[in-house]
């Protein structure tokens, strides 16, 4: 008999949100659009942003939301930090989120729990902040991770360059991802898939650059206001039911949905 763990269980006050961002301003505008549309819905409490500067944090200060900024780059060059290699900016980055997660227990003791994180963030999220968000944590990938890796039997188009490495390889278009983050690099439960959008034109980088800006308007953005409403609604559970791949299927209003999840 299947076990079904809704993400969210409606309250009566709206579903709190804490962002993170490596930029801005689209993810941040969608979300805040659904908020507009629907205050008593969802709410944005709080913004996490990997530098400071960027137009991110311009739109959370000005609608009032507290934010937490910490340079990754200026901590990365930094002589007494020692990142010479991967493994030490590694461990430097979960040392970060693990003061940014100190940062947030103590911004929910003064206010109240936070339901949902939302990620348009470039950097991998480990250890005890992915813990305490366990289930609780989305994001948005420019690219299809329904296809897979013949050899590996991965998914393939992973990363942050799964959008550019999907028109190389002759798709002909491409759509976002909405997934659930787990401890792996984009390999969580596929919530929903945005529109497919064709590419036609000719393969250089600034073409294939135009297209993911085109994708974000017409894909990734209408996507990311579908999802984060239908958590807010209760619409979406995980089975204890399975993939091939280990993923847990996904179901909508109580019906079990195909591996891409919601497709728009």
């Amino acid at each position: 008999m299947r076990n079904l763990k809704p993400l969210y269980i409606p309250k009566p006050w709206p579903m709190r949100i804490v962002l993170f961002s490596s930029s801005g301003p689209g993810n941040t505008n969608a979300l805040f659009e659904v908020q507009d549309t629907y205050p008593g819905l969802i709410k944005v409490v709080l913004c996490v942003a990997d530098r400071p500067g960027i137009p991110t944090l311009s739109i959370a200060e000005s609608r009032g939301v507290p934010c937490i900024v910490y340079d990754f780059e200026k901590e990365y060059r930094n002589p007494a930090n020692k990142c010479t290699d991967k493994t030490t900016k590694a461990q430097l980055r979960m040392l970060i989120h693990n003061h940014i997660l100190k940062d947030i227990l103590r911004f929910e003791e003064s206010s109240a729990k936070i339901d949902l994180a939302v990620l348009a963030y470039r950097r991998l999220i480990e250890g005890e902040l992915l813990d305490y968000f366990q289930d609780r944590m989305i994001n948005q990938h420019p690219a299809d991770l329904t296809i897979f890796d013949c050899s590996t039997k991965n998914r393939k188009y992973i990363g942050i360059h799964g959008h550019s490495r999907t028109i190389k390889d002759g798709f002909g278009g491409s759509r976002t991802s909405c997934i659930v983050v787990n401890s792996g690099v984009d390999s969580g439960e596929i919530l929903g898939q945005g529109a497919f959008l064709p590419f036609t034109a000719e393969v250089t980088d600034a073409n294939i650059k135009d297209h993911e800006n085109c994708q974000k308007v017409h894909s990734d953005w209408p996507l990311l206001q579908f999802v984060v409403k239908a958590i807010a609604e209760g619409r979406y559970s995980l089975s204890s039911e399975r993939f091939p791949d280990g993923n847990r299927k996904v179901y909508y209003d109580g019906k079990e949905q195909p591996y891409c999840g919601v497709r728009l």
